[in-house]
């Protein structure tokens, strides 16, 4: 661990590591230490996707806050994406990757001398570099003057999309390929996902279990390169294209049912596939999300009755849901007045990182190996049972994956943080060693899980309508009874809930 960081176990950890990361970034790097204490948290707990509630006229400024912690902090190739309900499953897939050189659809061959590419290395956090060696390339679009303008000289998202589309097409597909490529959500490594007739019928699954709407023009596509295109590029000299690493999403809650499920079967399949049209007994290519990927959507604050405004089954994945508030500062100008609406990013020029990934494996060897009692394993479970079938609460989404991620973020904050005990009793500092930091660490107790459970449960439950409104409401209120009563008790929060089903388990 580099001496250049605070060790971790004290109450005081997250406050002086942010105050040292800010000392290394630029004056003008946004920067929030609750947003980078969310994201530090699910990266170390590894695997975890973040939502970041705030009000709507902050929503911008938080977008680019994470997505410049993201990116200049944690090193890691972010894309941030603004849906709408104009928004298309393709479109969003296609918002994933960053745009392309008409350049590689040339068959004359660049050496990367030659090439205005953009040498952009894999991410710290992508381990086994699935998708290749760190000189791939990444290349800029060089749009043509044929393309038609809007009246603001700039190429509509439906035109900038056909342009990657056809580019790429060009470049991907082998030579004499004739089949239109299309690009699909990929259940397993083989990629199979057109049916026997060969027709395109939208994006789906290849598990067979979904079928999204064919609202989408199918011969859009995108791209990323799996060992087999990998291969295929090297000896043409084709650039090749990273899933990216990080995701910052907004305005997700006003995109249609069909882009939920998209973004939704990604997330449980963690691939895309790319095949063809016409020719269902070919393998499409498979591009696996990297080791440490991240989603962060910044969603409206909400009413704190009612879940997220996205689809029960999206919710799920997210491991953690955070109210922020950016407090007034002269750069909050700065930081609203300079956030772009498009919904794909130019690939970044340069990429810093402050935090090592030897760093942050470091502390995530360190959450993942600490021991917990059965005694609080057992106190997570009688929790989550009481939060599920709380009578207030609509809490379907308590599943076993809720279960799992409180148990981790639990032993993350414990481990970052030091125990709920040594904050009420022990002072911060009194041991220099790490190794006699961690045997002398007081133990875990049910107020560390406390300290998490709403984070991670918050989400994922909505408190009921009263009886009028339920189902089988009419069996114990008539009509007449409804019809009658003039006044209904408000509806009580979700924190307050949660509170009351906290406080029931021992």
């Amino acid at each position: 661990m580099s001496s250049h960081f605070p060790k971790p176990g004290t109450s005081s950890f997250v406050h002086e590591l942010s105050l040292r990361v800010q000392r290394q970034l630029n004056n003008n790097v946004p920067f929030d230490e609750s947003i980078f204490r969310w994201i530090l948290y699910c990266l170390i707990a590894g695997d975890k996707h973040l939502i970041l509630r705030t009000r709507s006229r902050e929503s911008f400024a938080v977008q680019k806050v994470a997505k410049s912690i993201l990116f200049s902090i944690f090193g890691l190739n972010t894309v941030s994406i603004k849906l709408d309900k104009e928004s298309t499953p393709t479109s969003l897939l296609l918002s994933l990757f960053p745009r392309i050189n008409s350049s590689i659809s040339s068959p004359v061959s660049q050496t990367p001398s030659q090439s205005p590419a953009i040498s952009v290395p894999p991410t710290s956090f992508d381990r086994k570099a699935r998708l290749g060696p760190p000189h791939l390339l990444m290349t800029p679009t060089n749009r043509s003057s044929s393309y038609v303008r809007g009246s603001h000289g700039h190429l509509s998202v439906q035109e900038r999309n056909q342009e990657r589309v056809s580019l790429l097409a060009d470049s991907v597909l082998p030579h004499g390929h004739t089949g239109r490529p299309r690009l699909s959500v990929a259940a397993t490594i083989a990629g199979v996902t057109d049916d026997d007739r060969g027709s395109i019928r939208g994006i789906r699954p290849a598990s067979g279990r979904g079928f999204l709407p064919p609202d989408i023009d199918a011969s859009s596509v995108t791209f990323a390169a799996s060992q087999h295109v990998q291969q295929l590029s090297q000896s043409q000299n084709i650039p090749v294209f990273q899933f990216p690493h990080a995701v910052v999403v907004h305005g997700l809650e006003t995109a249609s049912k069909a882009v939920q499920e998209t973004l939704w079967d990604m997330l449980r399949t963690r691939s895309v596939v790319l095949d063809r049209e016409g020719a269902p007994d070919e393998k499409g290519v498979v591009s696996n999300m990297p080791d440490g990927f991240i989603l962060i959507y910044v969603c409206p604050l909400g009413d704190g009755i009612s879940n997220p405004p996205i689809l029960k089954a999206l919710a799920s994945p997210f491991g953690k849901c955070c109210f922020i508030v950016i407090p007034p500062s002269p750069n909050s100008s700065a930081i609203l007045g300079s956030v772009t609406l498009e919904p794909t990013r130019s690939p970044l020029l340069r990429r810093t990182t402050v935090l090592s990934r030897e760093y942050i494996e470091y502390l995530g060897h360190l959450a993942h190996d600490t021991p917990m009692s059965p005694s609080i394993s057992m106190y997570i479970s009688n929790l989550l049972s009481a939060i599920r079938y709380h009578p207030q609460l609509n809490a379907s989404n308590i599943t076993s994956r809720c279960a799992q991620d409180l148990t981790e973020f639990t032993k993350t904050v414990f481990v970052l943080t030091g125990s709920s005990m040594a904050l009420q009793g022990t002072k911060d500092g009194d041991i220099e060693e790490e190794d006699e930091t961690i045997k002398r660490r007081p133990p875990m107790t049910p107020d560390d899980v406390k300290r998490v459970v709403r984070h991670v449960v918050g989400h994922r439950v909505s408190v009921r309508e009263g009886v009028h409104e339920e189902l089988l409401g009419s069996v114990v209120v008539s009509a007449i009874q409804r019809s009658q009563s003039t006044e209904r008790e408000p509806r009580r929060t979700i924190r307050e809930v949660l509170s009351e089903a906290i406080a029931a388990v021992n």
